[in-house]
């Protein structure tokens, strides 16, 4: 489920309301009145840190304040300036066309965001029209990714060219495997994708058990310019003639180490915090290598991509 952030002036906390029932019955939605911020930390290392972990944020621009500009002493009515503020920061953590801005149209616009289109409104009702705008660019946002602060974009596609695509040559013309000296011929092949469900877990570990428990083989295919180690249910090839390779992607863990980095992680144990911001990079991982895998016809056919709980699950 995605998750979404609102943020507002405590005067326009009902029409962030307004929004947030709009969009809970899809999403997990987060005010900040919501014990966003923590006790102890300032609002700007919150306003950071947290941010990781939501895939959209939406802020209210009220009539909140009255100013005047000096050069004319003209007087006008503004938004708050941390809400500007904060708008910038979500826009450049998760992008723009992440980062929704509602403002109420009795207040003048920053000049800084003079031709992006806002969503401005009056009544309840024109709220609750910009939430459908919202929601159709969401839909939309859903079948891309986006390169963000963290790297599960990058490392989708960096697993996805230095996996699939060395293997798709040598599948294709793959016809038997070697198995303790003897000649088992290949009738079909799949690929399996392991994704942990616990992402607070030590991977490693966890794979090499994994491996174990569903008493996987090993073997090498012949690629230029290296041979290419995959790991297979041998019981497949055995009984089923069956190739299938199965691989838990290590590379995710360089974006979880960037997670740990961004939050600043100094003790022992796992924070929401933490466990929220791994599981939308696994997610985002996952739909990222799934849009990269239809492109090859061939390595769409035979990949899937699973959830796994346990280690002890049988494929």
């Amino acid at each position: 489920m995605y998750r979404i952030f609102i943020g507002s002036s405590t005067e326009s906390i009902k029409v962030a309301e307004i929004i947030k029932d709009y969009f809970s019955k899809k999403y997990e939605c987060t005010i900040w009145k919501d014990h966003f911020f923590e006790l102890n930390e300032s609002t700007y290392d919150t306003l950071i840190k947290k941010s990781i972990a939501y895939d959209y944020a939406i802020f209210v621009g009220g009539v909140d304040d009255s100013v005047i500009r000096i050069g004319n002493y003209k007087k006008r009515k503004s938004v708050r300036d941390n809400i500007y503020f904060e708008y910038g920061l979500y826009a450049g953590i998760l992008s723009k066309d992440r980062t929704f801005f509602f403002v109420n149209n009795k207040v003048g616009i920053a000049s800084d965001l003079l031709g992006i289109t806002l969503i401005q409104y009056s009544e309840n009702e024109d709220v609750l029209k910009g939430c459908q705008q919202v929601e159709e660019k969401i839909k939309r946002e859903e079948k891309i990714n986006r390169v963000t602060l963290l790297p599960s974009t990058s490392l989708a596609y960096n697993y996805y060219n230095n996996f699939f695509k060395l293997l798709t040559p040598a599948l294709l013309n793959l016809k038997s495997i070697f198995v303790d000296g003897q000649k088992i011929n290949v009738n079909s092949i799949k690929i399996q994708i392991i994704i942990p469900e616990n992402c607070n877990a030590d991977w490693g570990i966890w794979a090499s058990q994994f491996y174990l428990y569903n008493k996987c083989g090993n073997t090498y295919l012949g690629l230029n310019p290296r041979n290419f180690s995959v790991k297979y249910i041998k019981n497949n090839l055995l009984n089923n003639h069956e190739f299938k390779i199965v691989d838990i992607p290590q590379i995710l863990n360089g974006s979880f180490w960037a997670i740990e980095a961004v939050v600043g992680k100094d003790y022992i144990g796992n924070h929401d915090l933490l466990s929220d911001a791994k599981k939308k990079e696994c997610l985002n991982f996952v739909k990222t290598l799934n849009n990269l895998i239809k492109e090859n016809p061939f390595i769409d056919s035979i990949t899937e991509i699973i959830t796994v709980s346990d280690y002890n699950s049988k494929m």
